[in-house]
């Protein structure tokens, strides 16, 4: 086995970007995952064509963050012995399959999908953590601009920097397409109800759409601990709302293309994987600067619109939406057109890349058969 990535779980947007990677190195690739599942994911999915292997399970978790210590990860690494490492974070797990690298002369690529924003309040001995990391390490894996960008505060070499993006299956979401008067919903929240995904923002903007919208429809979908919280607050302002629970993976696109714009509000997020669920339907997203997608898949008066946090101003461009066809239709090609740039195969191709360039030593990138 010559190429590993050891990263955290399995994830539905990822199956085939690692299918792809696979076939492509003939099977020489190997994907280790720290565990199974992650107790904040709901996600149900099929497992991707590619060989993988689960370390034994150990973590805890701190300030809502999962912390992984897998020590026979040292083991798998000697055991297939692989020319290349890839690790997803700064974990224990990782920090040990960096460490096995250096100390066996093997070639190490970090990969991330955070971004500046994301890492502002880390701490000093966070950020000395990736100073060392990121000094002897041979190339670097972004998941959007923004990342790549986040290589370049600590001057990682710009020759280094690869982006594999995250993405989802378009073509089968294109499949699910309505006409703006054929969608049963107006506006939709998706996503965890959590504190950093603000779901009682995005009550009191239906608050603001319910004076000004006749019959104003909204769709929610998600879960977490602020759930009765947020259900009984649109109750309480009287809403008219669906919340149809838990959804297969293969049934989302049914309600994306059900709803005329995603609003997806949030503290923090590294990207906003519910961007790209939209978009493939054609639904315009409204977001703000702190969505990873914001300014990359989702562009202000193009295909959407970022805005700063204000109930008031988010309500007037969700009416103005709602109420110009036109315009919808316009943003709604766009979202289609953008998310075009988001595919298995350019992210996989970002994977690839990054593996070919630290296999060739001090030589210009050769030319690949894996084509854009």
């Amino acid at each position: 086995m010559k190429y590993v990535m050891v990263t955290n779980i399995p994830a539905p947007y990822r199956e085939k970007v690692h299918e792809n990677v696979s076939k492509y190195f003939w099977d020489e690739y190997l994907v280790v995952y720290a565990d199974k599942k992650e107790s904040n994911r709901e996600w149900q999915f099929d497992d991707g064509n590619y060989k993988k292997i689960f370390l034994k399970k150990f973590l805890f978790e701190y300030k809502e963050k999962f912390i992984h210590i897998n020590f026979d990860v040292w083991t798998i690494l000697n055991k297939y012995n692989p020319q290349v490492v890839i690790t997803c974070g700064f974990n224990p797990t990782f920090l040990m399959a960096f460490l096995w690298a250096k100390l066996k002369h093997k070639k190490h690529i970090c990969m991330t999908d955070g971004g500046v924003g994301s890492e502002k309040r880390l701490s000093f001995l966070h950020r000395l953590v990736r100073k060392v990391v990121y000094k002897y390490s041979d190339a670097f894996i972004g998941a959007s601009d923004k990342s790549l960008d986040l290589y370049r505060c600590y001057r990682c070499d710009e020759n280094k920097l690869f982006k594999s993006c995250l993405c989802i299956d378009n073509d089968y979401y294109a499949k699910f397409i309505k006409k703006m008067e054929d969608r049963k919903y107006d506006i939709m929240f998706s996503g965890r109800f959590v504190d950093g995904k603000m779901p009682m923002f995005f009550a009191e903007i239906c608050d603001e759409l319910n004076k000004k919208i006749i019959d104003l429809k909204v769709l929610i979908i998600g879960d977490g601990e602020l759930k009765s919280v947020f259900l009984d607050k649109l109750q309480e302002y009287k809403i008219n709302f669906d919340y149809p629970g838990f959804i297969d993976q293969k049934k989302l696109p049914l309600y994306y293309a059900d709803s005329k714009i995603l609003l997806f509000p949030t503290k923090t997020d590294t990207w906003g994987i519910v961007a790209n669920e939209a978009c493939a339907v054609g639904t315009p997203v409204i977001t703000m600067e702190s969505a990873g997608v914001s300014g990359e898949l989702v562009k202000h008066d193009y295909n959407g619109y970022i805005l700063d946090l204000n109930i008031e101003t988010w309500a007037k461009y969700s009416e103005s939406l709602l109420k110009d066809n036109k315009l919808h239709s316009i943003f709604s090609k766009n979202s289609l057109e953008e998310v075009k740039n988001y595919s298995y195969r350019r992210a996989a191709k970002g994977i690839i890349d990054a593996i070919n360039y630290v296999k060739i030593k001090n030589k210009k990138r050769s030319k690949k058969r894996w084509i854009n």
